[in-house]
């Protein structure tokens, strides 16, 4: 993710207002642009992922009851964490949970609520997922089929599109148009574009790119 990406992320999963990657190291640029393939994780960018996933789920705290309720923490909340990753980390991941990913991160859970409280265990499991893979890279693994042509999956064709299109994560649109398969379509592909394009955070990723191709976004 870009710098800007990342803030529209964090602020669509977490509903905070923060910008935290505008103190990240500038983006890797081609040819002006900051979306490319130059894109890294280094040791300093990596340190500022740190502090940011730190403060950003320190601040969630307070919001714990919304984001990740539960009655039942005397029992350890096991089950209230369970579900916490299914809706948390899927929307993070912008993609379908595996059996791995339930194992690994409610073994993070259980590694941050030992001797402490429920919301210990939440704390760290969102920061965990906020430094994973899942979060910071977007995906084209594809769907497995066999060949030359790889097909990708419905949430990695939904994850390009509302990236290239307006520079943050699937609406919950969008993610409903993957899942009833509308998306398997060009006509399908070109409608929910045509959508993402007229919204407020479409125009603003459009503005962007323009900026950027002119070389004037860096023009105080």
């Amino acid at each position: 993710l870009t710098n800007a990406e990342y803030n529209a992320s964090v602020q669509a999963l977490l509903g905070t207002s923060a910008t935290p990657a505008d103190d990240f190291p500038p983006d890797a640029r081609q040819h002006g642009f900051t979306v490319n393939e130059a894109q890294r994780v280094d040791p300093v960018l990596a340190r500022a992922l740190d502090g940011s996933a730190q403060a950003l789920a320190q601040e969630a705290r307070p919001e714990f009851p919304r984001l990740a309720p539960c009655a039942d923490t005397a029992s350890g909340g096991e089950a209230c964490a369970a579900s916490f990753i299914e809706s948390f980390a899927t929307r993070a991941y912008r993609r379908p949970l595996t059996d791995e990913d339930r194992t690994s991160l409610l073994t993070l859970y259980r590694a941050g609520a030992e001797g402490a409280t429920y919301e210990d265990g939440i704390e760290l499991l969102i920061r965990g997922i906020l430094q994973s893979p899942g979060f910071l890279y977007l995906t084209e693994i594809g769907d497995g089929s066999p060949g030359p042509i790889v097909s990708l999956t419905p949430s990695e064709i939904a994850a390009s599109l509302s990236y290239i299109i307006t520079g943050g994560p699937p609406d919950d649109a969008l993610i409903q148009a993957a899942a009833d398969g509308l998306l398997d379509t060009p006509e399908g592909r070109e409608a929910e574009a045509r959508r993402l394009f007229a919204t407020e955070a479409g125009r603003a990723r459009t503005v962007r790119v323009v900026r950027e191709w002119l070389g004037i976004d860096r023009i105080t």
